[in-house]
C-alpha cells in the first residue's frame, strides 16, 4: 500500500485492499483505512454519480463482519447524512441500536438527534425526540417540549412537560424546574383555546400556593389566562383576589398597575369601538361604569398597600395608625373603630415594630375623645389597665395613664384625676396560684392520681406591666398633682412613700429637699438628705451630697462646726478613688475651714486633695492651688514643703516638674536664697532637655538657669552649669552604650526611680570621657555616632555660651558671695587665669610636636615604609 501510493494507482490500491481483507476480514484498521479512501474519493465525485454507491456497498461489507463496531456505524451514518438520503438514515440507526450493546448506544443517538434537527420533516423530528425521551428521561423531555412547540403542537409540549415536571426526580438539563414549569405555563396563557390536556388554572394557583416568593408573576399569568380567553370579569376577580392575598409591595405593585392597564385599556377599546345611533347610549354608559371602576381602583390605592404591608408585618404600630388616619380622611368612623379592635387583637407588644402598643390605646380613646364620647374613651383606659398583658412593659402602660390624666385635669375633672392616681399607684393585690409537683411514673391531676403529689402555693412572677404602679413617671405625675392641689402634708406623704418603695430618683430627692427648704423645714429637709443617701450609689449620689453640704454650711455658717466635719470626711471617705468630682468635695471643706475654721486644717485638706486626685493631668492645678493658699494664708516661706513634695511627686510630667522648679527658685531669689535657688536649678535640670527647639520647656528652663547666673553666678557656678548641661545632654542624646547594666548602676538609682546628678557624672565617667584618662576606644552605630556628634555639637556650644557669660557677668564675686547692682558690676572686669591644659588631653602625641611651629613631616611612599619597618624589626 506505501508503494502504491498516489491517486494514479487508486484501483491497484482498493484491488490490494480487497485481497487484504480476503484474508483478514475481522481487521478492524484495514476496513477503516479502506472506507476512509473510499469516502475521501466519493466526496469528490458527482453527486450523482455510482462510485458514490459503491461506497454504501462497502460499508455494507464491512458490517457483515465487524457490526460490532460503533465507529463504523457511525462512519456510515454520517456518510449517509451528508448523502441527505433522509429514508436511508432512520433504518440505518435503527439497525445500529439493534446491533450495538445498549452502552454504546447514546454514540448512535447523537447521531440521530442531529438527524432529527436537519431533516425537513416536523413530524420525524417529534418521533424521533420521543423515542429519545424514554431513553433520557431529563433531557429528552427537555427537547421534546422545545420541539413541540416550535412546531405549534401547544397541547402535545403541555402535555408532554406535565408528566415529566410530576416526576420528582426529573430535572432540567439547560433550565431548573420552576424555569420549566414557567415556560409550561406561558404556553398555556398565552394559547388558552389550544390546550385541552390539563387546567391551566389549577396549574397556576398550584405554583401560587407553593411558591414562597414572587408570586406577583403567576398572579398576572392567571389574569392573562382569561383575559386571552374573553372572560374579562374573571380577569378582574383574579385581580382582586391577588391584591387581598400577597405579602410583599413589589407584588403589589406588579397586580396594580397590570389591573389598571387592563381596565385602560378597556376603556380605550370601547372608546374605539363606540358608534352611533339607538346603541350609543348603552355604549355611553358603559364607558362612564369603565371609568368609575377606574377612579375607584385608584382611590383605593393606600387602603390595599397598607393591607399588604399589615399582611407582611402585622405587628407594625405605625402602618395600623395611618391605616385609620386613612379612614378618617374619607369621614369613615366605623370602618376607623373597626380597625383600631383589630390592631389591638393583632400586634403582639413584645414583636411590636414602629411604636408601642400603647400608641394604639392612646389614638384609640383620643378619637372617641374627639367626637364628645368620654365616656366611651375613658371605658377603653380602663380596660387597658385591666389587661397589663398587652404591654411590653411598665413604662408603657404608665405612659397611658399619664395621658389619661393630664386629659382629665385639663378637663378640669380634678377629683377624678385625683382618683385615677390613687388607684394607679396602688401596689395590686398578688394573686396566689396552685402549683403542682409530682413524682412517678404516672402524670398527677390536680386532686387526684397515681404517685406521691405536693400541693403548694407560690407568688408567680406577674408580668412586666403590672408593675406600672411603681413607675417613676406616675409617681412623678402624683407629685406634680399634690404640690398644685394638695397640702403640706399630702407632698410629705407622697415623697416619704417614695422613699420607702426606693423609686425615688436623686432629681426627686433634691426637688423634694428644696420644696422643704422653702418653706422652712429645715431639719425635715436635712433628715429627708440623709435618709437619700442610704438609697443611691455613686455617682448618682453626688448631686444629693453636693446639695446637702451647701445647704448645711450656708444655714449654720460654722455653728455647728464638727458636724460639719464630720459630714466633709463622711462623704470623701464613701467617694470612690477614682471619681472624678472628688476634688471638689476637697475645696468646699477647705473653704470652710478657711472661713470658720483653722488656716493649718485648711492647708491640710488642699495638700489631701492633692493626694486624693486620681487624674495626672488635675494635680497641676491642685498644686498650684495649694501652693498660692500657703502663700496667702501662712506666708511665703511655708510654700517649701509643697514645691519639695511636687518635684518628687512621680505622677507629674517633665515639663510640669520644670514650671515647680522655676517657680520653686524664684521664690527663693526673691528671699535673698541664692545657694538654695541654684541647688534647685541643679536638682532640677534632669528632666530638662536642651535639645530641642529654642521655645520648649527645656530651653526655657536653661535660659532661666542662665539669666540667674548673670545676675547672681560667677564664673565657677557658670562652669558648673554648662558641665550638668552637657551631662544632661548626653543623657537624652543616649551616647554611653552598655551591653549589660552594672549592678552597682542600677542601685544607684534613687528609690523614687529619679535619676540624680552624682550618678550622670559616675555614668560619664564609666563612659571613658573623663579628664585623666585616655578616651575609650568603641564602635558606635551610624545613629549613635550620629547622636554623638549631636553632643559634641552642644558641648561646642556651651563652650560659646560660657565665654559670653564671662563677658556679660562682670559684677559677680570670684568667690560667690555678694552681689552689686547690675550696673556697677557689669563695669568691673573679671581676672582671667589661665591655666596648662592636662597631658593626657593629647593621648599619645607629643605636646612640643603640636606646640612647635616646625613644618610637617614628608609623607613617605610604601616602599619606604615597608624598608623603615624591615630596619626596624632587624630582618
Amino acid at each position: 500500500l506505501d508503494v502504491l501510493g498516489g491517486k494514479s494507482r487508486r484501483e491497484a490500491r482498493w484491488a490490494v485492499y480487497g485481497r487484504a481483507l480476503a484474508v483478514l476480514p475481522g481487521s478492524y484498521k484495514l476496513w477503516v483505512r479502506y472506507l476512509k479512501e473510499r469516502i475521501a474519493y466519493a466526496e469528490l465525485l458527482h453527486p450523482d454519480d455510482a462510485g458514490r454507491c459503491k461506497v454504501a456497498v462497502v460499508f455494507e461489507q464491512a458490517l457483515v463482519r465487524l457490526h460490532k463496531m460503533p465507529v463504523i456505524w457511525e462512519m456510515y451514518a454520517r456518510w449517509i447524512l451528508d448523502q441527505r438520503r433522509w429514508s436511508l438514515v432512520r433504518p440505518l440507526l435503527n439497525r445500529a441500536l439493534q446491533s450495538l450493546a445498549v452502552t454504546q448506544h447514546h454514540r448512535v443517538w447523537k447521531i440521530f438527534l442531529e438527524f432529527g434537527e436537519v431533516c425537513e420533516c416536523p413530524q420525524t423530528t417529534v418521533r424521533v425526540l420521543r423515542r429519545y425521551s424514554r431513553i433520557d428521561r431529563t433531557g429528552g423531555a427537555e427537547l421534546l417540549f422545545d420541539s413541540l412547540v416550535q412546531s405549534q403542537q401547544y397541547d402535545d409540549a403541555v402535555e408532554v412537560m406535565t408528566k415529566a415536571l410530576l416526576n420528582p426526580e426529573f430535572t432540567g438539563k439547560s433550565r431548573n424546574r420552576d424555569q420549566l414549569w414557567r415556560e409550561v405555563i406561558k404556553v398555556g396563557v398565552s394559547h388558552p383555546r389550544e390546550v385541552f390536556c390539563v387546567s391551566i388554572e389549577d396549574l397556576l394557583r398550584r405554583g401560587i400556593r407553593s411558591a414562597k416568593a414572587e408570586v406577583g408573576e403567576l398572579w398576572i399569568m392567571l389574569g392573562q389566562y382569561f383575559m386571552h380567553r374573553g372572560a374579562f370579569e374573571r380577569c378582574r376577580d383574579v385581580y382582586e383576589e391577588a391584591m387581598s392575598e400577597v405579602q410583599t409591595v413589589r407584588d403589589f405593585a406588579l397586580i396594580y398597575d397590570a389591573y389598571a392597564k387592563l381596565e385602560e385599556e378597556m376603556v380605550t377599546l370601547k372608546l374605539s369601538r363606540r358608534g352611533t345611533g339607538p346603541s350609543l347610549e348603552r355604549e355611553n354608559a358603559e364607558i362612564e361604569m369603565l371609568l368609575a371602576r377606574l377612579e375607584r381602583l385608584t382611590e383605593r390605592r393606600p387602603l390595599l398597600l397598607s393591607s399588604v404591608v399589615l399582611r407582611q408585618n402585622p405587628h407594625n404600630v405605625r402602618e395600623w395608625l395611618k391605616r385609620v388616619d386613612l379612614f378618617l380622611s374619607r369621614h369613615d368612623l366605623e370602618k376607623a373603630v373597626t380597625t383600631f379592635t383589630e390592631s389591638l387583637d393583632a400586634v403582639d407588644p413584645w414583636k411590636s415594630t414602629n411604636g408601642r402598643p400603647h400608641d394604639l390605646w392612646i389614638a384609640f380613646a383620643r378619637l372617641y375623645e374627639d367626637n364628645g364620647d368620654i365616656e366611651s374613651a375613658r371605658r377603653i383606659l380602663d380596660t387597658a389597665w385591666s389587661q397589663p398583658e398587652k404591654f411590653r412593659g411598665p413604662q408603657d402602660l404608665a405612659s397611658l395613664y399619664g395621658d389619661y390624666i393630664e386629659t382629665e385635669i385639663k378637663r378640669g375633672e380634678i377629683e377624678r384625676a385625683r382618683a385615677i392616681l390613687t388607684r394607679v399607684t396602688q401596689e395590686p393585690p398578688v394573686k396566689k396560684r396552685r402549683v403542682i409537683a409530682t413524682s412517678g411514673h404516672a402524670v398527677a391531676a390536680l386532686g387526684a392520681g397515681a404517685g406521691h403529689v405536693e400541693v403548694h402555693y407560690d407568688y408567680t412572677k406577674d408580668p412586666p406591666a403590672a408593675k406600672a404602679w411603681r413607675s417613676p413617671l406616675l409617681w412623678a405625675l402624683l407629685l406634680d398633682f399634690v404640690e398644685s392641689f394638695g397640702s403640706i402634708d399630702e407632698i410629705r406623704g407622697v415623697y416619704n412613700r417614695m422613699i420607702q418603695l426606693k423609686i425615688a430618683t436623686p432629681l426627686m430627692i433634691l426637688d423634694a429637699t428644696e420644696f422643704l427648704w422653702q418653706r422652712k423645714y429645715f431639719e425635715a429637709a436635712f433628715q429627708l438628705f440623709e435618709r437619700s443617701l442610704k438609697l443611691f450609689d455613686w455617682p448618682s449620689v453626688f448631686a444629693i451630697w453636693l446639695r446637702y453640704l451647701e445647704r448645711f454650711c450656708s444655714r449654720f455658717e460654722g455653728e455647728k462646726l464638727e458636724r460639719t466635719r464630720d459630714l466633709f470626711e463622711q462623704v470623701i471617705n464613701e467617694a470612690p478613688r477614682d471619681f472624678k468630682w472628688v476634688g471638689v468635695f476637697y475645696l468646699i471643706y477647705a473653704r470652710v475651714e478657711e472661713n470658720y475654721g483653722l488656716t493649718s486644717n485648711c492647708l491640710n485638706i488642699y495638700q489631701r486633695a492633692v493626694e486624693a486626685c486620681p487624674f495626672r493631668s488635675e494635680r497641676p492645678g491642685y498644686y498650684r492651688l495649694c501652693i498660692a493658699k500657703a502663700a496667702e494664708l501662712r506666708g511665703i516661706t511655708f510654700t517649701r514643703p509643697l514645691f519639695e513634695l511636687a518635684l518628687e511627686d512621680a505622677q507629674l510630667d517633665r515639663d510640669t516638674i520644670l514650671e515647680f522648679a522655676k517657680r520653686y527658685a524664684t521664690v527663693e531669689e526673691h528671699l535673698g536664697e541664692i545657694d538654695r535657688a541654684r541647688a534647685i536649678f541643679g536638682h532640677a535640670a534632669v528632666w530638662a532637655d536642651p535639645r530641642g527647639p529654642p521655645d520648649s520647656t527645656g530651653n526655657k528652663y536653661w535660659r532661666a538657669w542662665k539669666e540667674f547666673e548673670i545676675l547672681h553666678g560667677s564664673e565657677d557656678t557658670a562652669r558648673e552649669m554648662q558641665r550638668v548641661r552637657r551631662s544632661v545632654t548626653a543623657r537624652f542624646a543616649n551616647v554611653y552604650l552598655t551591653v549589660a547594666r552594672p549592678r552597682a548602676e542600677v542601685e544607684d538609682i534613687t528609690p523614687s526611680g529619679r535619676v540624680t546628678l552624682e550618678i550622670l557624672e559616675r555614668q560619664v565617667e564609666k563612659g571613658g570621657t573623663s579628664e585623666t584618662g585616655n578616651p575609650e576606644k568603641r564602635e558606635l552605630e551610624p545613629s549613635q555616632t550620629r547622636a554623638a556628634e549631636e553632643v559634641q555639637l552642644d558641648v561646642d556650644d556651651s563652650d560659646g555660651e560660657v565665654e559670653s557669660f564671662t563677658d556679660e557677668a562682670k559684677d559677680v564675686e570670684p568667690s560667690g558671695g555678694t552681689v552689686s547692682s547690675p550696673t556697677a558690676s557689669r563695669k568691673r572686669a573679671l581676672e582671667v587665669v589661665e591655666k596648662e591644659v592636662p597631658e593626657a588631653v593629647f593621648g599619645g602625641l607629643n605636646r612640643s610636636d603640636i606646640d612647635s611651629d616646625a613644618a610637617p613631616p614628608v609623607q613617605e611612599g610604601a616602599l619606604a615604609r615597608l624598608r623603615r619597618k624591615r630596619a626596624k624589626d632587624g630582618t
